[in-house]
């Protein structure tokens, strides 16, 4: 059989379309999952493989290329084509596929710094079907890695045979460092001082003083603010951090605050 015709049959054999329950009535995946056929640590050296043939070819990437990278069948590269297309980090040109810029730049920088570059990714894995779903969830709060999981697996209509391929989900986010997992429960996981949004101008009249980052390091002062509660500024309250928030926290915290809290008394009225 030819690779082409291999491919063929791998892609059709992952198709939701084709899954099936236990009973034999056809179930249909309502959202891309990724094969259980491969490893999370082999799909990442597909998705480095699709970057570093495009480099060698400075143009649209056949499955045959990345043959020569990964060492795979052609039907085993295929099998990760439709997820990896879901989450866009390949776009289809024809028969042959374009990595997004976030997939180049991943490649690049993996001998250097396997978890800067690895980061590259987030941004993507951040608007995929799952990452809408956790992401907005943890910002809340940190929340049980099971009850995301039954989340996920009734978003898929999955099945029992799907489990496996839910769970790589929740490892995906893991991976590109936009979740981390803390004992039985799954937290964002804290970004750089850089990735903090910066705090605008307005902030300055609005808070009347905030510990500098540096004060977490030194252990001295915790971080500390204070609002306003009236236009004179003749009432305010004191918001002090825990000791133990990191700078990244702290900016963020700092960008929350970018407002005066008036509160307005009306007079009471005369009896």
């Amino acid at each position: 059989m030819s690779d082409n015709s291999n491919i063929q049959s791998s892609q059709e054999s992952e198709s939701p379309a084709n899954e099936t329950s236990g009973s034999g009535k056809r179930k249909v995946l309502t959202q891309a999952i990724p094969t259980n056929r491969l490893t999370l640590a082999k799909q990442v050296e597909i998705i480095r493989a699709y970057g570093a043939a495009f480099d060698v070819s400075k143009g649209p990437v056949g499955i045959e290329e990345v043959v020569k990278f990964v060492g795979m069948a052609a039907a085993t590269v295929s099998q990760t084509n439709a997820f990896l297309q879901d989450v866009g980090l390949l776009r289809k040109d024809g028969r042959r596929f374009i990595p997004a810029s976030e997939v180049m730049a991943m490649n690049r920088l993996y001998e250097v710094n396997k978890e800067k570059a690895l980061g590259k990714l987030a941004p993507l894995f951040e608007k995929t079907w799952f990452g809408s779903l956790v992401i907005p969830k943890l910002k809340f709060r940190p929340m049980s890695e099971e009850d995301l999981v039954h989340q996920l697996f009734e978003a898929a209509t999955a099945e029992a045979q799907h489990l496996q391929q839910i769970r790589m989900l929740i490892d995906y986010l893991v991976l590109v460092g936009l979740v981390e997992r803390d004992g039985a429960n799954l937290k964002l996981k804290n970004g750089t001082t850089e990735d903090a949004p910066p705090v605008a101008p307005s902030a300055v009249s609005s808070l009347a003083t905030v510990t500098e980052p540096a004060a977490v390091a030194t252990g001295t002062e915790p971080p500390a603010a204070v609002l306003l509660l009236n236009a004179e500024g003749t009432r305010r309250v004191t918001v002090k951090a825990p000791a133990t928030i990191t700078p990244a926290e702290l900016a963020r915290i700092r960008s929350w605050l970018e407002f005066q809290l008036i509160v307005k008394e009306e007079a009471t009225p005369p009896n």
